[in-house]
Parts: structure tokens; sequence; C-alpha cells
């Protein structure tokens, strides 16, 4: 509610070919009820121009827009679309976020499940919070593939750990296991890099006896054809024709475009700060304070989880961190400046949910635990609750306004100002604090 409509990054276009999936259509340009798509222009990429420039009618009459989401996978936009069909205006595109939400709260909360049945004490739960960065909880806010691709990778994640330390095969992880993965190769044009890297880190931590059983266990008769069927479509109605249409635009191009490799490192200060929080269309950045402070908590954390696990688990950190900065390499020599963070933010999020497990588990003295559950989890709170302060001053004020000017703002979300989004937000961090200190008492107890 506090991201005006059409100001997620690609969003007006995911709108569009949701809203005509579901009504049958499944032609570019698509028909549907009228999405002001375009009108977020006024705005985007100007960070001192408010939201309210914006005019959002959303009409009943039917509408032809042509959209670059034409060979975009379906899944999520049928998961969305439906919605649309028992809602007007513009709730129809509040519906379709709320929806979103909804799915990535599930796949989330069955993530955080499984690590706490790994291992249930207030480091684990902290280090899985502060793992969830600012930009991947504003994406999970906006109509976005990578919203949904995000959630089930933190799923995926969290079931390799639940893999790797469970003394026996659990089935109900290998299932868990071929749902993540096959939902994940169907989100995105991309996928198939997604869970390739994703499943390289897995293979570096998990025990080779423990892949063996799992690839025996009878389950696999369900879960290795419908992998092989998600391949089949990944690979040759999504995937592979993008990448040879992305390698290709990159070659007709100049040779600053076309062989960019250095200027990708170059920029990849620019790639860590879309991963930790650049919102919008990427014209929403935090304030510089704000980003030296999380990128000294991020790197105090990743550190700790490089020292703290076993060997092969800071193997994996290692290996995911430079497999992040392979990517921006690689697709800064095709096509730079194409890359952008969100692009390899699923394996972002599992490298730090490994150094989580990893600092859990290095089992660090009782002075020390407690000082981390209290630095990293203030480190959340302020994050978040900073971020959020930014994204609204930007639409509401502009970055040239202050955050002491909302009462004033041109732009407010709609219906009930910004006083209840506020409100929410609070509540939800005071839950998540509630959630450590109530764990950190059980493990008191338990000593």
């Amino acid at each position: 509610m506090a991201t005006p409509l059409l100001g997620g990054p690609d969003e007006p276009q995911h709108m569009v070919k949701a809203q005509a999936l579901v009504r049958g259509d499944f032609d570019n340009p698509f028909k549907g009820p009228g999405i002001p798509a375009g009108a977020q222009n006024c705005y985007a990429g100007q960070r001192t121009i408010t939201a309210e420039c914006a005019d959002l009618p959303w009409p009943e009459m039917t509408r032809e827009v042509e959209t670059a989401t034409e060979n975009y996978p379906p899944v999520y936009h049928a998961l969305i679309g439906p919605v649309t069909l028992v809602t007007e205006g513009k709730w129809r595109g509040y519906g379709m976020r709320f929806v979103s939400i909804l799915a990535c709260t599930l796949l989330m909360t069955f993530g955080m499940r499984t690590l706490l049945r790994l291992r249930s004490d207030p480091v684990v739960i902290v280090g899985a919070l502060f793992a969830l960065t600012p930009m991947m909880i504003h994406l999970m806010s906006t109509v976005s593939p990578s919203a949904l691709a995000v959630a089930t990778s933190f799923l995926l994640g969290a079931t390799l750990f639940g893999v790797r330390s469970n003394e026996t095969v659990d089935r109900s992880l290998i299932h868990q296991l071929g749902f993540a993965t096959n939902l994940l190769l169907l989100l995105r044009r991309d996928s198939l890099l997604w869970v390739a890297v994703i499943g390289v880190f897995g293979l570096l931590f998990v025990p080779w006896p423990r892949i063996r059983e799992i690839a025996t266990d009878k389950s696999m008769f369900l879960w290795i054809p419908t992998t092989g069927v998600s391949l089949v479509l990944q690979v040759f109605l999504w995937g592979g024709e993008s990448s040879t249409d992305f390698i290709q635009s990159g070659k007709d191009q100049n040779d600053v475009f076309a062989h960019g490799t250095w200027l990708g490192l170059a920029n990849l200060n620019d790639y860590v700060s879309q991963t930790v929080g650049k919102f919008g269309w990427l014209d929403v950045e935090l304030p510089g304070q704000l980003y030296t402070l999380l990128y000294f908590a991020l790197g105090g954390f990743i550190f700790l989880g490089l020292v703290s696990g076993a060997r092969r688990l800071s193997v994996s950190i290692g290996v995911g961190m430079a497999m992040w900065v392979g990517a921006a390499a690689v697709i800064g020599y095709l096509r730079f400046p194409y890359f952008q963070g969100r692009y390899a933010i699923g394996f972002a999020l599992c490298v730090l949910l490994a150094c989580a497990v990893a600092i859990s588990e290095g089992g660090l003295p009782r002075k020390v635990e407690n000082r981390f559950v209290a630095v990293f989890g203030v480190m959340f709170l302020i994050g978040q609750f900073f971020s959020y302060l930014q994204n609204i001053r930007r639409y509401a004020v502009g970055l040239s306004g202050t955050w002491f000017s909302y009462r004033d703002a041109a732009w407010s979300p709609p219906y009930f100002g910004w006083w209840l989004p506020m409100f929410i937000l609070m509540i939800g961090l005071a839950l998540a604090s509630w959630m450590v200190i109530a764990s950190h008492r059980d493990n008191q107890r338990a000593l």
C-alpha cells in the first residue's frame, strides 16, 4: 500500500498479462480492463517528482496493451489473475498484490518452519530475518514473478539445510524440495540459472551419502519425471529463446555494450545496493547512512558465517559469493548494463541463509550469541523501518523533501493514508521481535 500502483519494477506489464490470461487472451498485445499502463512514466526514474502526477483511472472498458512479458512463464500470472474477475477498479491491482503476498508468505512460513525444526534458537530466527533484505521485502510487496521467486528460493534454501541436518531422510522434506525446485523453474525466464546455482550451492554442503539416499527414495519416482517436464518447458518455451535473444542483442550493439566485463564489475556496488535496497524503478535509494550501516552489518554477518560453521558450509558460502560476482561479470560481458541486482537475489538469499545456519551451528559462547541476537535483531528492525520510510518519502514528497513533510504530502496511500501501512509495519516488526525474545527465553530455560 505504501508503493503506488504500477510503482514496482515492470509491474504494469505483469498486471496486464495476468488480467488477460484469466480471460482467455494469450496473444500480445493483451486485452483486458483498462490498466493505465504507462501512468507511472511521469515519476519513474525522476526521484524528486511525487506519485501524485500519475493518473490512475481503471475503467471497465477493454484496452489493448502491448507488453514485453509475452514469453514469460505464465504460472505466476495464472496465480494472481483470478482475483481480477471478482474485483473492480484499483482493487484489481491491489488484489493482485495481496494474492502474491499471501503466496509468498505461505512459502516463507514453510521455509522458516523447516529452519526452526532444524535448530529452534534465536540465532536462526534473527539470521533468517536479517537475510531478508529490504529489497526482498519490497519485491514481495509488488506484482512481479521475482517476488514469488525470492520466496521460493527461501523455501528451497531452508529445505536444503533441513535435508543436510536430518539424521534420516524425511520424506516430507523431499516433497518440499521437489515442489520448490519445480515451482522455481516455472517462475522466471532465467529460472534454470537460479536452480542450477542454488543446486551447486547445495551440493557443496549436503553430504554425498544423504544425496544418494534421497536419489534412491521412492518419492523420487514422482519428482524426477515432474522435474524433467519442468526443465523441458523452461528450456524450450521460455529460457532457451530468451537466452538466445539476450546474447544476440548484446552482440548487435556496439563494443561498449557487447564487451563490458570490467564495466559490469566496476558497477558491482550498484548491484549490491539493488540487492540490499533500491526500490521501484531503481529510483528509490536508501539514505547513505543506512546503506553504510547495512553494509557493515552484512559484512560482519557473512564473516561470522565463514568462520563459524563446518568447513563444507564455509566453502559453500565462499563459492556462493563468487558465483554472485561471476554472474555480474558474465552478464556484463554479454550485455552491460542489463544486469540488475534482483536477477541474482535468489542465490544471494541462500548465501545469507547459509551464514545464519553456520553461525547457529558454530557453538558461539553464550555471551557472544546474546549480543549477536541483540545487534542483528536491532539491525533488522532499523533496516526495515527506515527503508519503509524512505520508500514512502520518495512517493509522497520526493527525495528532495523531508520525512517530516508527510502531513502536507501531495500523495499518500489510498483509503487510509500512510498511517495504516505504518501501523501494519509496526505490528509485523513487533511480532518478529516477540518471536526472537520468546525463543531466547525458551533457550535460557532449557539451560
